[in-house]
């Protein structure tokens, strides 16, 4: 007899909620990557299955790489990587729910189906980057430049 699968992003211990947040990024730059991975944690467990995933909210933008799998052992961990899309600014969330079971072997009857998915939440904001054209030059001061200007009088009256 095999315990079920226990389906975690974390390697020891049982983590369903994962929270990733890629920060600000400039509009245009590079594609930022953030890698995670799903654990079967260990024991005499059966192997486990993603079986299907979906994702709510900005996810063209704060996408992934996930992929079905089967059989991903006890102790075993597959690895997959978020992005976010720099081509549009914008403040950016997404959530992936993860379909997960015990592998498929045995009688349909014994296997067992998640009540809870595993959840996957993205964040990330990008922005544009100031033009050079649109950055402030600090302009002095109209007192102090007037001031200036009445003490150079002054000095040339004196003279």
């Amino acid at each position: 007899y095999l315990l079920h699968a226990d389906a975690s992003f974390a390697a020891v211990s049982s983590q369903t909620v994962l929270n990733l947040d890629f920060g600000t990024v400039n509009l245009g730059d590079l594609t930022p990557l953030l890698n995670f991975s799903i654990f079967n944690l260990s024991g005499e467990r059966v192997g486990l299955d993603l079986d299907s995933f979906s994702g709510f909210g900005d996810t063209l933008a704060l996408g992934t790489n996930l992929g079905l799998f089967a059989g991903l052992a006890a102790n075993g961990e597959n690895g997959f990587q978020a992005f976010l899309d720099t081509s549009v600014a914008g403040n950016f969330n997404a959530t992936y729910l993860l379909n997960l079971s015990d592998a498929d072997i045995g009688a349909s009857s014994s296997r067992y189906r998640y009540d809870n998915y595993l959840t996957l939440n993205l964040t990330g904001n990008v922005i544009r980057q100031p033009s050079a054209a649109s950055v402030a030059v600090p302009v002095p001061g109209i007192l102090p430049l007037l001031g200036i200007g009445l003490l150079g009088l002054r000095r040339r009256k004196v003279q």
